[in-house]
């Protein structure tokens, strides 16, 4: 992308690749002779950003914004002259690019401003859109965003009676969570038995089960913008008793104790 002028001298355009800082002769000759110059070119290599956080935040939790991991491969080259005089930082720029309706805050609400590291306090239950980019001292690295659900995560979860059966056929009433907090989107593992469903949500679980299962504990995870609680139940499908019929018998006596294939008659 560089290009050098044989009758100028001049270089010149634009790179189409990073180099670390490299020397390169330049020679001039005419007819009183040569002389030669060195001239040093770096090519500097567009930072990189990266940024985590959390998925959801218990309102008003602190949502922590942590961009640490981003690179710069050749910043050590910025760091000595000649390239500057005085060695530049590596800087952070944080925004807010979205925020829920009746929030105030703004871009100086960040704890550090220019830092790797910021944390926000929310104002608002909501989703939030963060963006940071990083400068090198010359150019912008693209910027990275990141997107945080804040709500009140459920609390206080759970089904009473914990552990429950029903036989196989029956129907098994309704079996409530409590809960507080934020309304929530149920879910369960693993799958119920065949006929027993869970409401995504209510959370209530019921109907009339067509197979029987052993005691199985079942997991139920209620889950909002504040978070996600789990809570075990236990469901036992028990299998309808049989008997099997039995012939016609005579000649019994009064009194007397017979028994028949493991069945005992008095």
């Amino acid at each position: 992308g560089l290009s050098f002028n044989i009758s100028t001298g001049v270089i010149s355009g634009s790179p189409t690749t990073s180099i670390i800082p490299t020397d390169y002769t330049v020679t001039a000759c005419n007819t009183g002779g040569c002389t030669n110059v060195v001239v040093k070119i770096w090519i500097n290599e567009t930072p990189v950003a990266q940024l985590t956080a959390p998925n959801k935040v218990n309102f008003p939790n602190v949502i922590t914004l942590n961009a640490s991991t981003s690179s710069d491969i050749d910043f050590i080259y910025s760091q000595s002259p000649p390239y500057n005089a005085v060695p530049v930082s590596l800087v952070y720029s944080w925004k807010i690019i979205s925020k829920p309706a009746g929030s105030v805050l703004t871009d100086s609400s960040f704890s550090n401003l220019t830092g790797s590291i910021t944390n926000i306090t929310p104002d608002q239950k909501g989703t939030y859109i963060f963006e940071v980019t990083l400068r090198d001292g010359y150019v912008n690295s693209n910027p990275v965003t990141r997107t945080v659900r804040v709500g009140n995560a459920p609390n206080g979860f759970a089904y009473s009676p914990q552990v429950r059966s029903v036989t196989r056929g029956q129907n098994l009433s309704n079996w409530n969570p409590t809960l507080a907090g934020d309304p929530a989107v149920f879910s369960i593992s693993p799958a119920l038995p065949s006929g027993i469903t869970l409401n995504p949500s209510t959370g209530i679980i019921s109907g009339t089960p067509s197979i029987s299962s052993l005691p199985q504990i079942y997991t139920v995870t209620a889950s909002n913008d504040g978070g996600d609680a789990t809570y075990p139940i236990t469901l036992w499908v028990n299998e309808i008793p049989t008997v099997d019929s039995i012939a016609n018998i005579s000649g019994l006596t009064k009194n007397v104790q017979y028994t028949f294939s493991g069945i005992t008659i008095t």
